[in-house]
């Protein structure tokens, strides 16, 4: 695995890249999609960077910063 440098530094060379998208894009709400996620994309890199390999959590953004939240069912829970 890469070290948390070196993850970090990706994770803010594709914000780097959404943000040149986001100022090429004409739709305001896509352009504002685009910037929100770069931003996700920095908070995650930011995370890593001060990991210091201790909070290995931070190194998957997947369950942290991307985290999605499951639908309800429609099943009620007592």
């Amino acid at each position: 695995m890469r070290n948390e440098k070196d993850l970090a530094a990706e994770y803010r060379k594709h914000a780097k890249a959404l943000r040149a998208a986001a100022a090429f894009e004409e739709d305001a709400t896509t352009s504002a999609m685009l910037k929100k996620i770069a931003n996700k994309f920095e908070d995650t890199a930011d995370e890593i960077a001060g990991a210091d390999g201790a909070n290995k959590s931070a190194v998957d953004p997947y369950r942290t910063s991307f985290a999605i939240n499951k639908l309800d069912d429609g099943a009620a829970s007592e």
